[in-house]
């Protein structure tokens, strides 16, 4: 058997905490698109630049639903 590469777990609830936060302003968007990469494993393919290109081309309207959304499916999954 090959060697396999050291399970890298994937940090979900970082990435929504991060996207989150940069919806609402509390975290500046390289910093957000960062810390949002780094939640995945390497074989994810996430990176920063291509991740702060997508999300800097959202509108404010986007921006605005797409935060209420996260905010009630963080809700939801405390309540489950």
């Amino acid at each position: 058997m090959a060697d396999q590469p050291p399970a890298w777990p994937q940090d979900d609830a970082g990435a929504r905490e991060a996207l989150l936060a940069w919806l609402e302003g509390r975290l500046p968007l390289d910093e957000a698109a960062d810390t949002y990469a780094r939640c995945f494993p390497p074989a994810a393919g996430m990176d920063p630049a291509k991740i702060k290109a997508t999300w800097g081309s959202w509108s404010a309207a986007r921006r605005r639903l797409l935060a209420q959304q996260i905010r009630r499916s963080m809700g939801d999954s405390l309540t489950d």
